[in-house]
């Protein structure tokens, strides 16, 4: 008879292996606070272009993600298209894009179909179930940035336009994590 262990007991690639010596659980898995950030950007009568970035909201590198819903009022222009991904925040919120297309897989429109509140976590690169719950450095890790450990750092959640966007819309992020390594 063999024993699994979960992630609460070590971050192995073999589950039926207990590390040792005993490793503590962190608290972004153990004891951990579901937090949720209702972000709303409203561009209704301003006259964006493709390759404009919203950016939705700040996260910590060490945040854990398990849920990235999007919504949109149907009332911006047809053919708008968003892509959702992290940029660094930087000093003056304008850091440099880590993955434009991290949680879609290829542009969604906003302009006409995407109306209710849909589930993006697992649209792009993210596809492994084991991909829920990691960091959002290390989700950044599996799409095109590039790093091997936390960096410590503030990123933002942002939504690249494209298409043909005249008229903006509504548009809602809903992202439920829990905050610490």
């Amino acid at each position: 008879m063999a024993t699994y262990y979960s992630y609460q007991y070590g971050d192995s690639a073999d589950m039926s292996a207990l590390p040792t010596p005993r490793v503590a659980v962190t608290a972004g898995r153990k004891h951990a606070r579901k937090r949720l950030n209702h972000c709303i950007c409203d561009l209704s009568g301003t006259d964006p272009t493709a390759a404009d970035v919203i950016r939705f909201c700040t996260m910590k590198s060490s945040d854990r993600i398990f849920s990235l819903k999007l919504g949109a009022v149907g009332d911006a222009t047809a053919g708008m298209t968003i892509d959702l991904g992290v940029h660094l925040t930087g000093k003056n919120n304008d850091g440099a894009v880590v993955d434009a297309d991290l949680f879609t897989g290829s542009p969604e429109d906003i302009g006409t179909t995407l109306v209710t509140m849909t589930e993006f976590l697992f649209d792009g690169p993210l596809t492994d179930p084991t991909d829920i719950g990691k960091t959002l450095w290390e989700m950044c890790d599996v799409g095109d940035g590039s790093y091997t450990e936390d960096p410590l750092v503030e990123m933002d959640i942002t939504g690249t336009l494209g298409g043909t966007p005249s008229d903006g819309g509504v548009t809602h992020v809903l992202i439920e994590y829990t905050s610490g390594a």
